[in-house]
C-alpha cells in the first residue's frame, strides 16, 4: 500500500503481541527519512506501541515469545542489526 508521495505503508498479522489472547496488527510506515512500526490490537484498532528510527531500511516480523513472558515478540531488522521488541503493560 502506498500512502502520501514516497510514503510506503505495510500491515501484517502479528499473533498476540498483548497477552489478551487476541490477534495483533504491525504497521510498518516508510519513508525516505523515517521508519515506524505501529502495534495494534487485532479486535479493535488501538495503539499498542509505537517504535520509530531515522536512517535505516527497516523490516519486521513477529516472533514468537522471545523472552517467557507468555506473549509475542517482534523482531525489527535493518542491513545490519536486530532489535527485539516487546509489550509491557503499563
Amino acid at each position: 500500500m502506498t500512502g502520501t508521495a514516497g510514503t510506503n505503508i505495510s500491515a501484517f498479522g502479528a499473533g498476540d503481541l498483548d497477552g489478551d489472547k487476541k490477534e495483533d496488527v504491525l504497521v510498518l510506515i516508510s519513508t525516505s527519512e523515517t521508519e515506524t512500526l505501529i502495534a495494534k490490537r487485532g479486535h479493535n484498532g488501538e495503539h499498542l506501541w509505537e517504535e520509530s528510527v531515522t536512517g535505516m531500511d527497516l523490516s519486521a516480523l513477529s516472533a514468537s515469545d522471545l523472552n517467557g513472558d507468555e506473549i509475542a515478540d517482534v523482531l525489527l531488522g535493518s542491513h545490519d542489526q536486530v532489535y527485539a521488541l516487546g509489550y509491557t503493560e503499563k
